[in-house]
């Protein structure tokens, strides 16, 4: 089974609040998302994902202030990076035992970052990269 999956979100930001209370820089904002992800099962047991992720927002110097390991130097929201998922779902053909009431699934995960709060190297004006980011995420999915 092959699947692909894609989706696009724009926010519109009223941050008057955070504004008049002089912890942003502008009194609005907007936050672009974009994924797309592919996917693809043998035998309704294994499974392989890659997917793409882009974030793009209005920058604003002082809401996205450079601190260690989370703030940015240039002010802006700006991340992008590709994720890598291998899946093993024990019970997922039709003939497994208890089907289809028994769910699990046992998973491996990496998140590759390119770009993080607005820059790829020292993002953070502390010396940071983006891939100092990078994830590795193990989980088991249960389902009943």
């Amino acid at each position: 089974m092959f699947t692909l999956n894609g989706a696009y979100i724009h926010e519109r930001q009223n941050r008057a609040a955070s504004f008049a209370a002089g912890t942003a820089e502008h009194p609005t904002g907007t936050l672009n998302s974009t994924s797309l992800n592919a996917s693809y099962y043998y035998d309704a047991h294994y499974g392989l994902s890659a997917g793409r992720f882009l974030n793009h927002g209005s920058r604003d110097q002082v809401l996205f202030a450079a601190e260690p390991g989370s703030g940015s130097r240039t002010g802006s929201p700006d991340s992008s990076g590709t994720i890598i998922q291998a899946d093993w779902t024990p019970f997922g053909g039709k003939d497994s035992w208890h089907a289809p009431w028994a769910n699990a699934r046992l998973g491996l995960q990496y998140t590759i970052y390119d770009k993080f709060n607005g820059a790829a190297h020292d993002y953070d004006d502390f010396g940071r990269s983006a891939h100092d980011n990078n994830t590795l995420f193990l989980f088991l999915w249960l389902a009943i």
